[in-house]
């Protein structure tokens, strides 16, 4: 895990986050759902692109992904497969990426789920059932190691490809 990382992308992700779930309760969800789903597939060329520039590897370019990311976090209900966009673009790969990548999340949900709880829109259900899809990602996680560290750097990008397409359509589908 890159702890550096962690705090470059988390540090403007978690008041940004904040503010994007104050939108939320303002706006349909099927209008935040729509504009993320397009931008995750506009995201699969755009990510070699960056790569191909060597933008995305410092750590000013993870403080303005943590800034747009927690911002759209906290607009929509996940934003996950930008964030191993770009810490992917930071250079870290298989189980550093997703164990970095899953660090920051605790973070960026952690200030949703206070702004929710700060607005009273968030029941006890909710929190718990927040708490156990949080404990099967964690689980699932630790699970895919395995599986990541035998795949190439190409497998592993085509895999997060396949992950981004996959989420920008379900999230414009109806």
């Amino acid at each position: 895990m890159n702890w550096r990382a962690v705090f470059y992308y988390a540090a403007p992700s978690i008041p940004m986050a904040a503010l994007g779930a104050n939108l939320l309760i303002a706006i349909p969800e099927s209008v935040g759902s729509t504009i993320l789903g397009l931008f995750f597939l506009v995201l699969i060329p755009v990510r070699y692109l960056l790569r191909s520039r060597n933008i995305g590897s410092k750590p000013a370019h993870l403080v303005l992904g943590g800034t747009l990311i927690g911002f759209l976090t906290g607009l929509v209900a996940s934003s996950g497969p930008l964030s191993l966009a770009v810490f992917s673009s930071f250079g870290l790969v298989k189980s550093a990426l997703i164990a970095t990548e899953a660090a920051a999340s605790l973070f960026v949900f952690g200030s949703k789920a206070a702004t929710f709880s700060y607005l009273n829109v968030m029941s006890t259900d909710i929190l718990i059932g927040g708490a156990l899809v949080g404990g099967s990602i964690t689980l699932g996680t630790y699970a895919a190691k395995a599986i990541l560290n035998k795949l190439s750097s190409k497998q592993h990008d085509r895999m997060i490809d396949l992950v981004l397409a996959g989420s920008g359509i379900s999230m414009i589908m109806p």
